[in-house]
């Protein structure tokens, strides 16, 4: 299990600095949902949170995919969700990359 509550420290610890500098990048919205930075680490947290629960249930293996399906299937390579996420946080790596070589 990755432990994300490092990065959402730093993250949280310099919000200001990031939107002051406009690095935090935009909210995007699909259909019915919006998101940002936030949201994405909160996506994450949930797929971590359900494979850590899904790696320690001792019931079998259909049971314990139908009663996580929902997450999971959110995460196949023919959806989005993951993509627009890595995408995002590389934008922002990038963003912050070349404000650090510019200043």
């Amino acid at each position: 299990m990755l432990d994300l509550q490092a990065f959402k420290d730093s993250m949280l610890s310099a919000e200001w600095f990031l939107s002051e500098q406009n690095l935090l990048g935009h909210v995007s919205s699909t259909g019915t949902i919006t998101g940002g930075l936030y949201n994405d680490i909160q996506e994450l947290n949930i797929l971590n949170t359900t494979i850590d629960v899904l790696n320690k249930e001792q019931m079998n293996r259909g049971v314990r995919y139908a009663n996580f399906r929902i997450v999971l299937d959110k995460w196949k390579p023919y959806r989005n969700e993951f993509k627009n996420i890595i995408v995002s946080l590389e934008d922002l790596i990038k963003r912050c990359t070349t404000f650090l070589h510019s200043s």
